[in-house]
Order: structure tokens, then sequence, then C-alpha cells
């Protein structure tokens, strides 16, 4: 986890879709294609899931990205992220 927070991206059929952690304003948000679709403060950390959905091609898809925080000796150190699209998992690249 980087200081200033984590950028994880992933693309499908032409779209990018980002999960962006910022440590500065205590959010994480899922993104589409630019656009914050979802977000939720996490100023205490806890296990996180946010919604949203894009068109392509008059077809819309469910997206469905989440951080589970991970205990090391009872202390919340790190998170595991993803994200899915229609219930499928989404290859991701961290980019911050």
């Amino acid at each position: 986890m980087g200081i200033m927070g984590d950028r994880y991206e992933g693309e499908f059929e032409g779209h990018k879709i980002e999960l962006v952690r910022d440590n500065l304003q205590k959010t994480l948000a899922l993104v589409i294609d630019g656009t914050k679709v979802a977000w939720e403060s996490r100023i205490l950390p806890h296990d996180i899931t946010l919604n949203g959905e894009f068109d392509h091609n008059g077809v819309k898809h469910a997206v469905v990205a989440h951080s589970t925080v991970k205990k090391i000796l009872g202390l919340p150190l790190d998170a595991d992220d993803g994200i899915e699209i229609d219930g499928k998992a989404l290859p991701l690249r961290k980019t911050k």
C-alpha cells in the first residue's frame, strides 16, 4: 500500500475500470471511464464493496469492486482488492 494511496486499473471491451484508494482524503472510489461512479469513506479500516455499471453497445454490465481488510495479529495492515464485471474477475495492474 502506497503512502498516498493505490490505484488499480483494468480494461474491459475498451472501458477503463479503476479502483482508487486515496489516503489523504481517506476514500475508496470506483471509477469507470474517468467518472467516479461510487465511493466510500475509509477513515477506519473496514471491508468495502462498491457497485456501478456501464453500457457497452446497448448491454449493461454490472461492476463490483471490493476491498477486504487483511489483519495480521489482529491489526488491519493491508487489503485484498479486486473488481468483478458481470461476476467475473477483471485482471488488474497496480499503477500507483
